[in-house]
Parts: structure tokens; C-alpha cells; sequence
């Protein structure tokens, strides 16, 4: 499998409606995934969510 640059990660990363899958595990260790919107600053990929949200508890348990 070819490894991408980070030229084309970013690239990857910033074309199309910028949409993903987040997959968070439940505690009871159930995965939970759910789409999202993205946006690239820099090298980093934000999302946002609320810390009541299924996904946002799970993440902020781990």
C-alpha cells in the first residue's frame, strides 16, 4: 500500500465536503462511529462535539 506524502495527505484532507468517521469505543466496548465534519488548521483536524454526546463522553473517558 502506498504511504501518502504529507502533500497529499493534506490534499486529501482539504478537498470535498470534508466529512469522515469518527470511531470511539462505548464502555461496555462497543464500537460507536459516526460521521463528522472536519477542517484542517495547520497540521491539525478539528471537530467539534459536545462533552454530553455519546462520542464526546468516550472521548473524554480515554
Amino acid at each position: 500500500m502506498h504511504e501518502m506524502s504529507d502533500e497529499e495527505r493534506r490534499a486529501f484532507l482539504t478537498a470535498g465536503t470534508r466529512t469522515g468517521k469518527l470511531a470511539t469505543i462505548r464502555r461496555d466496548g462497543r464500537p460507536h462511529v459516526v460521521p463528522i465534519w472536519f477542517l484542517l488548521d495547520g497540521d491539525e483536524v478539528l471537530l467539534t462535539t459536545g462533552a454530553d454526546t455519546v462520542k464526546g463522553r468516550n472521548i473524554l473517558r480515554d
